[in-house]
């Protein structure tokens, strides 16, 4: 099942994944991290990561993206080379601290550096935090000069595809232009662009934006702190659309990656009520739910079923039993029947969940409320009819017979 948990979800890139790799807690013992590969790591004490700087061309610089969620516990990252080594507090460690992301408040952290003097030497990230035990995906790769792999991308006629759930690194000189392609069923968009130059002081300022291939601007971002900008859209259906990155156009790095997403419907509690001895038809409309993406539902799973003794039949008669997924259709031909002679607010409930593309996880109560009957009936000695008649009826009658009495 795939659904929101948060404003920005954590993605996994599938080119190279690793499960988390302690101990790793001191640099002595970190893991060698390949670039272009993911790791998926838990914070609760320090994690040493090394890296691999191929080549030394003019220009080069190396990306870093750490994913997680803040609410979880904050995570900190940095990135040290091997020129010396020098003395702190708790040991010896890789010198030269090189550049880091401490300090924001951000689901994500991005580092970017200029590593063309450091020669082929190894360099070490160290993740580190509040040790909460929250989870990350950390990835990272080298660029050379101002240029990346999507180039040329400068237009809506020159977009590149890039895959769900994979990060994208790149640089903004000019305009990039992505497409992306929403499945059936997952209309939500979700797209996250990590950026920031720590090594250079500076705040950049890049914006997100996305449209449908016609043109027209579905949703932008435009975060004026310089640290992240994300869209959380529902667009109209599945199919291609794109994604536009631009900003200062001074040829800083970032990361990009989107998915489609669909947020499962919740349940809402409901009533139905029926007469005494009389069953109740539901129909799907019964099942109330709430869904950001205006699904209609697909099914409704039941349970803890509590009938007073009466009973829930479906589709010509089936017996329904707790934990049973209904299709719509289903839904309207399920069917309450009560037990004779018995009342009660509520005299029956059962829980359900609704479900659309996803299965839903929130469950709310469905009360019966079975009602007495309110009517006397009485029978005409002197025809053939017979009907109904409420007390105050009776008691009119009663006071017509009594004038016909004093004026005879």
């Amino acid at each position: 099942m795939r659904s929101i948990v948060f404003f920005v979800i954590t993605f996994f890139s599938i080119v190279n994944a690793f499960a988390d790799t302690e101990p790793n807690s001191t640099w002595q013992t970190a893991t060698m991290l390949p670039q272009d590969s993911s790791v998926a790591g838990i914070q609760d004490d320090d994690d040493w990561y090394a890296i691999n700087i191929v080549g030394n061309q003019p220009d080069k610089r190396i990306l870093i993206d750490l994913t997680f969620t803040h609410a979880d516990g904050n995570i900190d990252m940095l990135i040290y080379g091997d020129d010396y080594v020098i003395s702190n507090p708790v040991g010896a460690i890789p010198g030269l601290w090189r550049g880091g992301s401490a300090g924001t408040t951000s689901d994500h952290e991005f580092i970017e550096h200029n590593v063309s003097s450091y020669g082929l030497r190894p360099l070490y990230i160290k993740v580190s935090g509040e040790n909460l035990g929250n989870g990350y995906t950390l990835t990272w790769t080298e660029l050379t000069g101002n240029d990346d792999g999507f180039e040329q991308n400068d237009s809506s006629t020159s977009v590149k595809a890039i895959t769900e759930n994979i990060v994208a690194f790149a640089v903004q000189a000019d305009e990039d232009w992505y497409s992306v392609e929403v499945s059936p069923g997952y209309r939500r968009v979700l797209a996250s662009l990590r950026f920031y130059n720590t090594e250079l002081a500076t705040t950049i300022d890049l914006n997100l934006e996305l449209s449908d291939t016609s043109g027209t601007i579905i949703a932008s971002s435009t975060n004026a702190s310089g640290i992240n900008e994300s869209i959380n859209e529902v667009v109209s259906s599945p199919g291609i659309y794109h994604l536009r990155v631009y900003g200062d156009d001074n040829g800083d790095g970032y990361a990009l990656d989107w998915a489609g997403v669909n947020s499962a419907p919740q349940a809402i509690a409901n009533t139905v009520t029926t007469t005494e001895d009389i069953p109740y038809n539901f129909t799907t409309s019964d099942f109330t739910f709430s869904d950001s993406e205006g699904d209609s539902v697909v099914s409704a799973t039941l349970g803890n079923l509590s009938l007073g003794s009466g009973t829930l039949t479906h589709s010509s008669g089936a017996m329904l039993n707790s934990g049973d997924t209904l299709t719509a259709a289903q839904l309207d031909t399920l069917v309450y029947t009560p037990p004779a002679n018995l009342t009660g607010s509520p005299l029956a409930t059962f829980d359900f969940t609704v479900n659309d593309f996803d299965v839903g996880t929130v469950a709310a109560r469905m009360d019966i409320d079975v009602t007495a009957t309110t009517t006397t009936t009485q029978t005409t000695t002197g025809g053939s009819s017979s009907g109904s008649i409420s007390l105050v009826g009776l008691f009119a009658l009663m006071l017509i017979g009594v004038a016909r009495r004093v004026y005879r």
